[in-house]
């Protein structure tokens, strides 16, 4: 809504500019501005989903490799098996 209302202005500006060549200017200038400011949050925007997904993707190899560690490990002893009960679950219940 912010950009909507920033560009409402740059275009009531422009329209009340006239032929004057230094009002023109300047609103082209601020429409370079405007569109400049966008690029710049898109690029941030993108660099942070970006980031997001890494972090996403590790925490899934993360959690593959601890299920098949609790699934390969100890199967002899009462806790081998309360790990493997518990990744089990955990990973039918995903």
């Amino acid at each position: 809504m912010r950009r909507n209302q920033e560009f409402a202005q740059i275009e009531s500006q422009r329209d009340s500019v006239n032929d004057s060549q230094g009002a023109l200017a300047a609103n082209d200038n601020e429409a370079y501005r405007f569109v400049a400011r966008n690029q710049l949050d898109l690029d941030y925007w993108q660099a942070r989903m970006k980031a997001y997904e890494d972090y996403i993707e590790s925490l899934k190899r993360d959690q593959a490799r601890l299920a098949k560690r609790a699934l390969e490990g100890n199967r002899t002893g009462i806790g081998g098996q309360v790990i493997q009960a518990v990744a089990i679950k955990a990973a039918l219940g995903n």
